[in-house]
């Protein structure tokens, strides 16, 4: 269970883990601090039951360690409760990026596109108009250096692939504001020529 994101729900209840229901210790559970600290954190846990012995010997074969000041200074970090504060400040800060990009995008493409909006993590997916593949809504976009995430990359190709993921982890400026207002105009260009 890649759970990465766990620490970011802002909702009223935490999702409970696919693990709590592991009636025979066969659920690796998996999570990262590099979502919540930062990617250069590369620092994360598994809970792996009886095969921690074999993951131990995976880790040390496939990164041989992880910087000692690093570990030293997230133990310190975590002891001292700073963690916990620092939580509550970002996930108060991605649900405000999150609820002002969810609103903006409402307003934009509601006519055309259904947008989900979840109490977790910072991304939001949009499904799009049936006809438009998020791969060639990605590819124009990434023209205007404006990039999301389409649907094949989480989903097998023979699937619909008209929805995007888009992260929302970012302050609303005016180049975002740009940027969304590009991705809105290229959706809405693609649903007004299939009519």
């Amino acid at each position: 269970e890649d759970d990465v994101y766990q620490e970011l729900n802002y909702g009223a209840y935490k999702p409970v883990s696919v693990k709590y229901f592991d009636q025979h210790q066969r659920v690796l559970h998996c999570s990262s601090f590099s979502k919540t600290l930062g990617m250069g954190a590369r620092v994360g846990w598994v809970f792996a039951g009886p095969f921690s012995d074999a993951i131990q010997h995976l880790q040390l074969m496939s990164t041989l360690t992880v910087s000692p000041l690093l570990q030293n200074a997230l133990v310190d970090f975590l002891s001292h409760h700073h963690y916990e504060k620092h939580l509550r400040h970002l996930k108060q800060q991605l649900e405000k990026y999150k609820q002002k990009f969810y609103q903006e995008l409402k307003a934009r493409l509601d006519s055309v596109c259904e947008i989900y909006y979840y109490s977790s993590g910072y991304f939001l997916w949009i499904k799009l108009p049936e006809q438009l593949d998020g791969q060639v809504l990605y590819e124009q976009l990434i023209q205007y250096n404006i990039a999301i995430a389409p649907a094949l990359l989480f989903k097998p190709e023979h699937t619909s692939q008209n929805y995007i993921r888009l992260n929302c982890s970012f302050d609303w400026t005016s180049e975002i504001e740009n940027a969304v207002d590009v991705l809105a105009k290229v959706i809405l260009n693609h649903a007004k020529s299939a009519d």
